[in-house]
């Protein structure tokens, strides 16, 4: 992922000095397809990172979709309510 002040260079280099898009990706050292979508962005880049939860929400959410309700009501079968309970445990 290029910054901020490689993208206004290859736009300003693009734009200002008509440079080609080979000509660029060579002087700074980028692959093509990256200076084609730098010219193609409407708005600069910007890192965002997703979160990744943990695994015990993770296991509670896809559990929740095929049961659905709460876990209390609706019990798993023994071992996966183990497999549950020491998730739980492990992230708390």
């Amino acid at each position: 992922m290029i910054n901020v002040e490689e993208w206004a260079e290859i736009r300003r280099l693009h734009r200002a000095e008509g440079m080609g898009i080979k000509a660029i990706a060579r002087r700074l050292g980028v692959a093509r397809n990256t200076v084609r979508s730098a010219l193609r962005a409407d708005d600069r880049p910007k890192y965002e990172r997703k979160g990744r939860g943990s695994a015990v929400e993770q296991l509670r959410a896809s559990y929740q979709a095929v049961v659905g309700g709460d876990r209390r009501t609706c019990p798993p079968p023994s071992w996966q309510s183990d497999r549950l309970d020491a998730w739980h445990h492990r992230a708390a």
